[in-house]
């Protein structure tokens, strides 16, 4: 299974102003052939687009000539071109919504024009576009100021450690999460191994040789007893202490993002994902770890530290959604 995608407020947000500009994309290519054959336009688009598809209009309506429109909607489609590319780019890149909030703005001046002139004559019919313009730029000025934190949270999260990554059955079932313990390196033991001094022995002293294999045994002994009272130890305290405890995680069945799936991580890694209504049970470890949620489409998190214990625990994902941005409350049930 993959890593997990960082699981924060900062990503959510900014990959829903990733998804504004996929849509400023497409709806500003429809407008340009909306325009052209119903007279009509979304107003989640780009200006510009809607300027040159009026105007391959009205040119076509007074000559007749199928060519106006077909070139101003050869030089709209060009001019989304960038727009596209905000959003392709920036999944990696931060420069590039910075890029999108800048190509916007610029756009967005052409709209002030025309809206003070309608204004000024008493026509209020772009007071719509006004509002969604303002909440795309909103969108997109948090999505920048946010931008940065999230590329440094997903830099950090691409090193997972190894005590945090899942242990799987032969069906691919999680059963367990790795408890690191603390052994002796095995590079230590043969480097003691090598150093220790080796016994002199003179075949003149036949008495010390003697006693020194007689110091010997007994130590050998003495070690072994040791040894095998440590294991018997560290065996009872495995078998009386868990290294596991279940986790229940219950979708709660609501309308809200009802067809869109919750991915379900441990310490930033993917575990499974969960449909509207559903219900999924985990073998975690006792230690604490971190519990997050989020949605498929790569907006809207749900956070929460889940303390150290041996006891079953049980959480409810409530998913709630917005214009700008999105979340998935996590609610203890016990």
């Amino acid at each position: 299974m993959n890593n997990a995608r960082i699981i924060s407020k900062n990503g959510s947000k900014y990959n829903s102003a990733r998804i504004s500009l996929l849509l400023i994309s497409i709806i500003s290519v429809i407008n340009l052939f909306s325009i052209l054959f119903t007279e009509t336009y979304y107003v989640f688009s780009a200006y510009f687009t809607q300027i040159l598809g009026g105007t391959g209009y009205y040119l076509y309506l007074e000559s007749g000539e199928i060519i106006y429109p077909i070139v101003t909607s050869i030089i709209g489609i060009i001019s989304v071109v960038p727009y596209f590319l905000c959003w392709l780019f920036s999944k990696k890149r931060f420069g590039w919504m910075v890029a999108g909030l800048i190509l916007f703005c610029v756009d967005s001046v052409g709209f002030l024009f025309d809206l003070i002139s309608l204004l000024s004559v008493g026509q209020f019919s772009m007071t719509i576009d006004l509002v969604i313009r303002v909440l795309i730029i909103v969108e997109l000025g948090v999505a920048v100021k946010c931008g940065k934190a999230y590329f440094e949270e997903l830099k950090a999260s691409q090193a997972v450690p190894e005590a945090s990554r899942p242990v799987y059955d032969q069906n691919g079932n999680i059963i367990a999460f790795a408890v690191t313990e603390g052994d002796v390196p095995s590079g230590l033991t043969e480097n003691a191994t090598q150093t220790q001094p080796e016994v002199a022995v003179v075949e003149s002293q036949e008495t010390t040789v003697e006693n020194q294999e007689k110091t010997s045994e007994g130590e050998e002994k003495t070690e072994e007893v040791a040894g095998e009272n440590a294991q018997e130890a560290t065996q009872v305290e495995q078998a009386e202490t868990p290294k596991t405890r279940k986790l229940v995680l219950n979708r709660k069945k609501t309308f809200v993002a009802c067809a869109v799936s919750i991915t379900v991580c441990v310490n930033n890694q993917e575990i499974v994902k969960i449909k509207n209504g559903q219900s999924v049970t985990l073998e975690v470890p006792t230690t604490a770890f971190a519990l997050g949620t989020y949605f498929t489409t790569g907006v809207g998190v749900g956070n929460v530290n889940v303390e150290p214990g041996v006891e079953d625990i049980e959480y409810e994902a409530v998913p709630k959604m917005g214009f700008v941005t999105n979340e998935i409350v996590l609610n203890k049930i016990k």
